[in-house]
């Protein structure tokens, strides 16, 4: 649970235990070790890394590589939104209005997106701002001729 975009401490174990690809449940927010769930909604999971990357970056960091993969889900959740963009660093998620957006790029809700992916994606240019003509506008090419010939 949130309460002014601030974790608890369960959610915050919740997110520890998938980075650690460990199962875990509280509450609504669940993991199975290899996938993060808000709502029943996977919005996060491991991606398999191949060998010879794991064992480079391994003896480079003494450390093991996670590469994680994200998606929104099927619409605009709030709590999803801010999952997202809380807990897992390097990752910047809103809605521009109908469109989800991750790392400034505009993105579909339900596909996975690695962030060497959302950094190989062009930028998103929002279109210019066209006001809608009024329906009751006057129209001057329908004026009448006052002095017919």
């Amino acid at each position: 649970m949130t309460w002014n975009n601030k974790p608890d401490n369960e959610t915050r174990s919740v997110i520890d235990a998938f980075l650690l690809k460990e199962p875990k449940r509280k509450g609504d927010f669940y993991t199975d070790g290899v996938t993060y769930q808000v709502h029943g909604f996977a919005i996060a999971k491991h991606v398999e890394v191949p060998v010879s990357e794991a064992v480079a970056y391994k003896l480079m960091t003494n450390a093991d590589l996670v590469r994680l993969a994200f998606r929104f889900g099927r619409y605009n959740n709030p709590v999803i939104t801010n999952h997202l963009d809380m807990f897992f660093k390097g990752l910047d998620v809103h809605w521009y209005g109908d469109k989800p957006m991750m790392n400034g790029k505009e993105v579909e809700p339900d596909t996975w997106y690695t962030l060497e992916q959302l950094a190989a994606m062009p930028e998103y240019v929002a279109p210019e701002y066209m006001p809608k003509p009024r329906a009751n506008a006057r129209r001057d090419d329908c004026t009448m001729e006052l002095f017919p010939a």
